[in-house]
């Protein structure tokens, strides 16, 4: 009988956590609004970063290939200043070239221009030490010399 003394307890007073469960396992209007809200609003910014993550992949590789393109048009530069530097030591170099054989040049020409001016000179002190022969008068029966007539032909 003494099972028939005893009562029995109560059951223990739930917590809280079990009343919130309770609470939101129940069919209520707001709470399914307030969740399709919520769900929505996830969606979009999955869909909002998606976005972000593409757009962000392209600026990537178009900065990539913009990269790749620098680089392209430095090696470029750098070959083409490369053919302007040896073009320039070759021009200099025939340009050193010239200036010597110009100056051999111009050494000979001056010795040879000395040369010729004391042959000149030498000439025309032999012109003025030698006398000249004196021109006849002509006779005035005599054509001008630049004139030719019947005289000048000997069948005439």
């Amino acid at each position: 009988m003494a099972d028939a003394d005893e009562q029995p307890s109560p059951p223990p007073a739930p917590s809280r956590k079990e009343t919130d469960d309770v609470r939101s396992t129940g069919p209520t209007t707001s709470t399914d609004s307030t969740s399709a809200d919520l769900a929505q609003s996830l969606r979009t910014i999955s869909q909002g970063l998606a976005s972000i993550n593409e757009k962000l992949e392209q600026l990537r590789s178009n900065h990539e290939q913009t990269l790749r393109d620098h680089a392209e048009a430095i090696q470029q530069l750098k070959a083409a200043q490369e053919q302007s530097a040896r073009d320039n030591a070759r021009i200099a170099d025939q340009v050193q070239t010239l200036q010597t054989q110009l100056a051999a040049l111009s050494a000979k020409s001056s010795g040879r221009s000395l040369m010729k001016e004391n042959d000149a000179v030498a000439r025309h002190q032999l012109r003025a030490a030698a006398p000249r022969p004196s021109k006849r008068p002509r006779a005035p029966w005599m054509a001008p010399p630049d004139i030719i007539g019947p005289w000048d032909y000997p069948d005439w």
